[in-house]
């Protein structure tokens, strides 16, 4: 069965491949916004909301076998291309990018890569992502690789930690059916644009991540993503982060959710959110983590700067108790905690310096450490009626002011640290 029409927000018309159109009628898929069906004696073509604009195929003048480096030649392909306008790469063809494919300014351009793979075969160097765009809007990569270079997949290099796949910044951007491999960064990354006030957002779904030196997707600025149905694996540092850089500018989150996602193995976190700058209304539901334990973090590496608002953890399970799962969550005003999953094995799981917290439905071994919020946490809403911690499968005690039997901190070094860590 073939999923629905690439991507949610620009997936708008279906039209006729070959013939006129006979009948025109309204459908809805389940999940999926409204879309026109035109009913034809021949098959149907998807086409995005640029579909009415035009296309424009990369010239053939612009090798595509990935024998030199056609970084300059495609900026300039680019640069030709008017907004509003569909981005055509030759079907399963290899470009290679040693430098960045940087855009500024632009808006309504899809990159359409028809299977075609971007690769860079030299050594990576930190800041030099594959993909970059500044202060642009609702752009498309579609059906297309990103391959690095970085040869250690899985483990963390602080000193390339910025290589991203594609970095965007203070631009959305809708990322769909793009597998991201051995890149020394993030394969995706949601920061801040230039003016130091645009924050990114957008959706990245039907993808895949691995072999990254840090995480599968950041949050440094973002508002209104969301993180669909995304494969990671072989993570140097956490799958999902959501960590505001500590400076001036309008670093924070809101409205970020990450769900349906398959996680396989990572060094640190499944998830983790920082409280480095105001971050609101965050979600992780509905992840499978597979081959791993699952282990999430809310809270300040250093210091809280503010406390988070709104956290949802819920739905999601793991087939593997080792290492320990550990679910460590502090400083959240309005926690909802229910129906996470683990199998038998030590387990740490503790909330403190919070209120409003919901624990219900869990189905994680071992025992919750909810220590009594705190006046200076919460202000007046602190008190013992703030926290409903109901029946999970299986626990053992309701709560207590210690942490759980066998727990341990997730204890961070210098390095984990990332005290330095900058846009």
């Amino acid at each position: 069965m073939s999923r629905p029409c690439p991507g949610t927000r620009f997936c708008r018309r279906v039209i006729a491949s070959a013939v006129p159109a006979l009948v025109r009628v309204p459908l809805r898929a389940s999940g999926r916004p409204a879309v026109v069906a035109v009913i034809t004696l021949a098959a149907l073509t998807c086409l995005p909301s640029s579909a009415g604009a035009a296309t424009y195929r990369v010239p053939r003048s612009i090798a595509r076998d990935c024998s030199v480096d056609v970084t300059a030649a495609l900026l300039s392909w680019i640069s030709s291309v008017p907004d509003d306008s569909t981005l055509a790469f030759d079907r399963n063809r290899c470009y290679r990018v040693e430098g960045t494919l940087e855009i500024r300014g632009r808006r309504g351009l899809a990159f359409d890569g028809h299977g075609a793979t971007f690769r860079s075969f030299d050594e990576p160097t930190d800041q030099r992502a594959l993909w970059r765009a500044w202060q642009s809007s609702d752009l498309t990569f579609r059906d297309m690789t990103i391959r690095g270079s970085y040869g250690e997949g899985g483990t963390f290099n602080s000193r390339l930690q910025h290589a991203h796949g594609i970095d965007l910044r203070g631009t959305s951007a809708d990322i769909e059916s793009v597998a991201i491999q051995n890149v020394a960064g993030d394969c995706v990354y949601f920061g801040l644009g230039s003016d130091d006030t645009t924050r990114s957002s957008g959706r990245v779904a039907y993808s895949s991540c691995s072999g990254t030196s840090r995480n599968a997707v950041s949050v440094t600025a973002g508002n209104r993503i969301l993180v669909e149905h995304l494969t990671a694996s072989e993570i140097g540092y956490d799958a999902f982060d959501v960590e505001p850089n500590i400076a001036e500018g309008n670093w924070g989150s809101s409205d970020v959710t990450f769900e349906n996602n398959t996680i396989g193995s990572y060094y640190l976190a499944a998830y983790s959110l920082v409280e480095n700058a105001p971050v609101t209304n965050q979600s992780f539901i509905g992840n499978r983590v597979l081959g791993d334990s699952l282990r999430i973090f809310v809270g300040a590496v250093t210091r809280v700067v503010a406390m988070a608002r709104r956290v949802r953890i819920a739905d999601n399970m793991s087939d593997t108790g080792t290492p320990p799962t550990s679910l460590r969550l502090s400083g959240v005003q309005g926690l909802t905690v229910t129906d996470n999953s683990a199998p038998a094995g030590r387990s740490g799981l503790s909330v403190d310096r919070s209120c409003d917290v919901t624990i219900g439905g869990n189905g994680i071994p071992g025992r919750w450490a909810v220590t009594s919020s705190s006046r200076r946490a919460c202000g007046a809403r602190a008190r013992a009626s703030s926290r409903r911690v109901t029946r999970n499968r299986p626990i053992r005690g309701r709560s207590t002011s210690g942490h759980g039997r066998g727990f341990r901190p997730l204890r961070l070094n210098r390095a984990q640290k990332r005290s330095a860590k900058t846009d």
